[in-house]
């Protein structure tokens, strides 16, 4: 990639010496004042004699999607994809942000950005995708392909799509589009944290830990005050009470106890020193886990070794 944009520099240096060299040998040849007009207007009537390329009128219309997308509150970050799942590798992802005024994660030509090879084994590697984008602050997937296509990525994410037809008219932007909106997956909605170990499957209120530890890991564009937002609820199988230890990048942050069974509401700062610019460590132990199956004597089948129920955890910047 490097090589490429160095490559692109010394190309057009060459044409520009190339281009002065030629003018300097043809001035040396031909001495005729003349001749050297008719030269000129002969170079003249080819570039305008029509056989060039046709460009587009700008400015150019934006495609329909971009107005949606343009329309919507917030700056979260923007994927265009090819609907096999690649990133999108084209200089118009950058041009449309003219438009829908919402930052892209895509490169393009010559330069991408440092990010990129890791962000393109993500999508292409994992099965929690969307969780993962999510906590790297990518909200919308612009997809380009047929709407049959996008409508099958789509399925396969989990997400909800919303497509738009083409313009029908000149545009670097001829195809439909189809944008999916991550914030509307289950747990985009619990939080914006990454969910990496301990955690069972998003539900429709919200996500158990399952086990007596959990871990959780969140992206800090770079060092400052953050806070930690919790509500949860304890699995009560007895009168013991529950209680959470709360640690972040290994440093004991607070020790939380439930009352009773009800849901509660923590609000924590997290000390500014203790962030690192890049992915931060969020660590849960809890003092029990216990499954519905042996609470219950098996008439809830449920085989879980359950904590606390999460209706949300995020962690949000300090300004």
């Amino acid at each position: 990639m490097a090589y490429a944009a160095a490559l692109g520099r010394f190309a057009g240096i060459f044409v520009l010496g190339a281009t002065t060299a030629i003018a300097e040998f043809i001035s040396s040849i031909i001495h005729s004042k003349s001749a050297r007009v008719f030269i000129v207007l002969a170079w003249m009537l080819e570039l305008y004699s029509g056989n060039s390329m046709e460009g587009l009128r700008w400015p150019v219309l934006p495609h329909p999607g971009h107005v949606w997308l343009r329309d919507q509150p917030g700056n979260g970050l923007v994927l265009e994809l090819e609907t096999k799942g690649n990133i999108l590798r084209s200089s118009a992802a950058l041009l449309i942000t003219r438009y829908h005024r919402k930052p892209v994660v895509n490169g393009w030509g010559s330069f991408y950005p440092a990010w990129f090879t890791q962000l393109d084994r993500l999508i292409m590697g994992s099965i929690d995708r969307v969780p993962r984008l999510s906590a790297l602050g990518i909200r919308y997937l612009i997809l380009h392909g047929s709407q049959e296509d996008s409508e099958a990525l789509a399925k396969l994410w989990g997400l909800p799509l919303r497509c738009f037809d083409s313009l029908h008219a000149e545009s670097p932007w001829e195809e439909a589009l189809c944008i999916a909106d991550l914030s509307s997956h289950p747990l985009t909605r619990i939080t914006n944290l990454f969910l990496l170990e301990g955690w069972s499957g998003a539900e429709t209120w919200g996500v158990w830990v399952a086990s007596t530890s959990a871990k959780a890991l969140w992206l800090a564009r770079s060092p400052g005050s953050f806070e930690l937002e919790i509500q949860a609820f304890p699995f009560c199988p007895t009168d013991a009470p529950q209680r959470m230890d709360v640690s972040v990048n290994g440093y004991p942050l607070a020790r939380l106890s439930f009352q009773g069974c009800d849901e509660q509401r923590w609000a924590i700062p997290i000390p500014a020193g203790w962030i690192r610019g890049g992915w931060n460590e969020l660590d849960l132990h809890f003092a029990y886990a216990r499954s519905p199956a042996e609470v219950s004597g098996g008439k809830n089948p449920d085989p879980r070794p359950l904590a606390a129920g999460f209706r949300a955890l995020w962690v949000h910047e300090k300004h």
